[in-house]
């Protein structure tokens, strides 16, 4: 009898240790072969509307910021100090939305079927298009989205490309409208013209300055000078 029951004691205390645990055992995270590689949020470019709200049958500026991704997201190294990875403005992508006229430029002139590009602004450099809304669109708020890429190669941990949210506010065309503060006007023409002409006027009469001076004392010694 005795025997027995250490027999069966025996077999019970067997099938506890056989039985499987109820936790799975989890890599330490303190082990960086194991850690989980974290990832970047998706960043968001910024977008700064002309107006506070457009009219139907109008259209408006619109200027998006893209962000910049850290150095560290570049997967070579660069051998020049890089601030940050930019975005590509050629990739730049909206999203269709009925009522709604996308037309790219730089500031200047926007045309039909343009390419997405950066634009130098007194603002600093910036993507610009024109939004218009169509007549008969119904007045509230609406949302064009899309995406822009990252052009250089990065790190699986970087998201690749950002996202682009334009909030628009359609009224009536008789509506009152506010205009924000607008610091992207590209530069004027004539203020570059202006800038090439001084220098080249520098680069010819440089040279010339010790020939005009031997020339003013030589006309100087001459009873043609007057004191």
């Amino acid at each position: 009898m005795r025997h027995t029951l250490i027999t069966a004691l025996l077999m019970a205390a067997s099938a506890v240790g056989q039985t499987t645990s109820p936790y799975t055992d989890v890599p330490s995270a303190s082990d960086p072969g194991n850690a989980p590689t974290a990832q970047m949020p998706v960043p968001q470019a910024r977008v700064v509307e002309s107006y506070n709200k457009l009219r139907r049958g109008r259209d408006e500026q619109i200027a998006i910021l893209p962000a910049m991704l850290p150095a560290e997201c570049f997967a070579q190294p660069r051998a020049a100090r890089v601030d940050g990875v930019l975005a590509d403005p050629t990739s730049l992508r909206l999203e269709y939305l009925q009522g709604f006229k996308v037309t790219f430029g730089d500031g200047k002139k926007f045309r039909r079927n343009s390419e997405p590009s950066n634009t130098f602004t007194q603002g600093g450099d910036v993507i610009l298009l024109k939004l218009k809304a169509a007549r008969d669109l119904p007045p509230g708020d609406y949302k064009l989205q899309g995406k822009i890429r990252f052009s250089p190669a990065l790190k699986e941990s970087c998201p690749q490309q950002q996202d682009v949210v334009i909030p628009v506010t359609v009224v009536d065309h008789n509506d009152a409208v506010a205009k924000s503060p607008w610091p992207y006007q590209p530069f004027p023409d004539h203020a570059f013209a202006e800038g090439l002409g001084n220098v080249a006027w520098a680069i010819v009469i440089i040279p010339l300055i010790p020939f005009l001076l031997i020339a003013g004392a030589i006309m100087c010694g001459s009873p043609l000078c007057t004191d």
